[in-house]
């Protein structure tokens, strides 16, 4: 993304009562917020859990951020017997059961911060990390863990009614590269 800065320039705090270690990064697709997000992975000393969606090769992956583990995520259409169509992408629904895994494995308070990469229309029809997703964010909503979901800023509002997250800080990358993880207080 040559010539785009990725940082924050509109944050704010919605007033009703949230918890405050909730955090969602939200840009337009294809706007670098995974990018961003692996690149201030590298710059941070302290443990991750989570799941990243990066393309790899030109194919989306599911990468389990405590393990290090990468999923084929994105696959051809000859393999079609077991996926999900979004769009003109097909993905597979043993990766997503696998995302599943993982976000019913982070429904306990852990001593590091929490990324989901990321809730969209999938979820949003029931699909795709649905149900383990909902699980998750009821879960953490009441819980000290930070955590950092990331959203497509088209979604967003849909995404705040659907799981419950009026009041969340919400991160808008634009064109500050001063935004910071979510943290214990």
């Amino acid at each position: 993304m040559e010539g785009t800065h990725i940082g924050l320039n509109d944050y704010f705090t919605r007033t009703q009562k949230m918890n405050p270690n909730l955090m969602i990064l939200t840009a337009a697709v294809q706007s670098g917020k995974t990018t961003a997000i692996q690149t201030r992975i590298k710059t941070e000393n302290k443990p991750i859990s989570g799941i990243l969606t990066p393309d790899i090769d030109g194919k989306r992956m599911l990468k389990n951020l405590e393990t290090g583990v990468i999923y084929p995520f994105q696959i051809p259409e000859a393999a079609n017997e077991n996926a999900i169509r979004i769009g003109r992408f097909i993905f597979s629904q043993e990766t997503f059961k696998r995302g599943q895994e993982i976000l019913i494995e982070l429904c306990r308070e852990m001593d590091t911060l929490i990324i989901i990469d990321e809730i969209g229309k999938l979820e949003l029809r029931g699909e795709g990390f649905e149900p383990a997703l909902t699980r998750f964010v009821q879960y953490h909503q009441s819980s000290q863990t930070p955590v950092l979901l990331v959203v497509r800023d088209y979604l967003l509002e849909v995404v705040i009614e659907t799981y419950g997250l009026a009041g969340v800080s919400i991160v808008s990358l634009l064109n500050n590269p001063e935004w910071k993880f979510p943290s214990k207080p």
